[in-house]
Formats: C-alpha cells, structure tokens, sequence
C-alpha cells in the first residue's frame, strides 16, 4: 500500500486531483503492483490447469 498526499483543484472548469508524490515512487509502486498482479494472475491460471488435468 502507499499513502498519498493530495489535493482537489478546480482549473479550467475541471476538477482535477493532485498528488504529491515523488513520481519515481509511484513508478516504483505501479512496478511492485504489476509483479503482484500478474503472479496472482499466472497462479491462477495454473491451478485452473491442474483442476482441469485432474478432472480428465
């Protein structure tokens, strides 16, 4: 998880959420959360594999 600081900015009759965070950071932790999901992703797909392999 990763706590981010921001603020609500009404500009140009837009809202707009800004956030302070050190871009590298968040980079870092979209990096971190690809890894995550795709693991559980082929984790699932391989359990998915081995039910269909018992069930023939």
């Amino acid at each position: 998880m990763i706590q981010v600081a921001g603020r609500i900015v009404s500009h140009a009759g837009k809202v707009i959420l800004r956030l302070t965070v050190d871009i590298k950071k968040l980079a870092i932790f979209e990096e971190i959360r690809g890894k995550i999901l795709n693991s559980a992703t082929h984790g699932m797909a391989k359990a998915e594999g081995e039910k269909n392999k018992s069930q023939a």
